[in-house]
């Protein structure tokens, strides 16, 4: 498992789908691509705020690819859905 230094986080970005009734994939009419969801799956010692399993909302070209994962900086957090 990877440790995230400082004050990064390691997620797992979550894709979500719009369909429509009949199964065909819609493609995006607004900007709300921009953003991503992501789960919490690595919190460093220093961050203690966020928990694991958290889902959160990040920029969609924020932090570093690392395998199947993203680290991301505390600071690149727009939200997080309560």
């Amino acid at each position: 498992m990877i440790k995230p230094y400082g004050k990064r986080l390691l997620v797992r970005l979550i894709e979500t789908e719009q369909k429509a009734p009949g199964g065909l994939i819609l493609l995006p009419k607004d900007k709300s691509e921009e953003v991503k969801t992501a789960e919490v799956i690595s919190t460093s010692d220093e961050l203690k705020s966020i928990p694991v399993g958290s889902r959160i909302i990040v920029s969609k070209y924020v932090g570093l690819k690392v395998n199947e994962y993203f680290l991301i900086d505390e600071k690149d957090i727009l939200a997080v859905e309560v």
